[in-house]
């Protein structure tokens, strides 16, 4: 098992939904870390769904790794923190022009499913990527108005 043999299952789980799937761990008990992960699975010849034995797969994004019992655990702790973070407390403050009031909502983590071969998941996954290159291209441009602008003023002098 290496890094391009998960890299291959995430990429099959994001781009063959029909084939492959992150099936959830039954188990009960665990790590507070396995509320993002599930174990990848391909389709067998019976239409079922076989897990890849190795390997773990993040629910949301597909991200896959290599799982064992030497396997450390820090990583994916903080994968689960970013894709699902836990909420403790929201205090959510409302103001009106004679008099202001607080009031606190506890909100926890849920796992509710998520169809992810939905194209809504999709769409969400392209338009943030479209978002970070627009973003690149502006600072490029900023950067290459910078340089005329340098250039401009040496020229004038």
């Amino acid at each position: 098992m290496n890094q391009s043999e998960s890299r291959n299952i995430q990429r099959r789980l994001l781009f063959e939904p029909s084939q492959y799937q992150v099936i959830r761990n039954e188990s009960q008990k665990g790590p507070l870390w396995w509320r993002a992960f599930g174990f990848p699975a391909k389709i067998d010849d019976k239409g079922e769904f076989q897990r890849i034995e190795g390997f773990i797969s993040c629910l949301k994004c597909k991200n896959t790794q290599i799982h064992n019992k030497s396997s450390g655990t820090k990583r994916y702790k903080e994968h689960a923190d970013k894709c699902y973070p836990i909420i403790n407390e929201t205090v959510i403050s409302s103001s009106s022009s004679s008099s202001s009031s607080s009031s606190s909502i506890d909100l926890t983590s849920s796992s509710s499913s998520i169809d992810l071969t939905s194209s809504s998941y999709y769409c969400d996954f392209l338009s943030s990527y479209l978002i970070f290159q627009m973003k690149c291209m502006i600072v490029f441009l900023c950067c290459i108005h910078l340089l005329l602008s340098y250039i401009f003023l040496k020229i004038r002098k």
